[in-house]
């Protein structure tokens, strides 16, 4: 057994000297140049996979902004999304899903408020969901037809679903009714 260790340490170091013996490969200087050229040539910045981590993103030189709620806050105020608090902003698109439905009529508003989550100071438009319905209410923008500063918002500005009525099983005056859903908006700023 002392024989194998010893022949192979013997092995360990005739290779270790036999590779002091061999000359030394000379190193080419890369230059800045060619290192630019690599570069240039290399397509970075892929997204690895499907869905964009965080509320901002820029395509093609336009930033957007985009915030989702996935459950409801309140009876009253059902949905606040609050806007690009770094800039002024225009909203595209909004939207507000109702998974439950309501034994009676549930009259919807989305309205601009400025520092108040639950105030529609500035109404965007109102619909009505039918009794015993769930639905989503979509709003966008429309084409190009003069200012439009209703859709601009303020760094930081909300932006408010509220409901009223809507009666649940027992209740007479549409309070404790607290739909379940989704909401989302984005905007483009500017």
């Amino acid at each position: 057994m002392n024989n194998k260790i010893i022949a192979g340490i013997a092995s360990v170091a005739l290779v270790l000297g036999l590779a002091g013996l061999l000359p030394e490969k000379e190193s080419t200087p890369v230059s800045q140049d060619l290192i630019r050229d690599i570069v240039k040539q290399v397509q970075l910045g892929a997204i690895p996979g499907d869905e964009i981590s965080g509320n901002r993103f820029t395509v093609g030189g336009l930033t957007f902004y985009a915030e989702s709620l996935n459950t409801f806050i309140s009876a009253s105020t059902t949905c606040t999304l609050r806007s690009d608090p770094t800039a002024t902003s225009t909203l595209l698109y909004a939207w507000q899903n109702y998974r439950t439905g309501s034994t009676s009529a549930m009259f919807i508003e989305a309205g601009k408020a400025t520092n108040n989550r639950h105030a529609t100071t500035t109404s965007l438009g109102t619909t009505l969901l039918a009794a015993s319905t769930q639905g989503t209410f979509v709003a966008s923008t429309t084409p190009f037809a003069g200012l439009d500063s209703v859709r601009v918002f303020q760094p930081g500005d909300f932006l408010n679903f509220k409901q009223s009525g809507g009666i649940t099983t027992g209740s007479t005056d549409g309070t404790g009714f607290v739909p379940t859903g989704s909401c989302g908006a984005l905007w483009v700023t500017i």
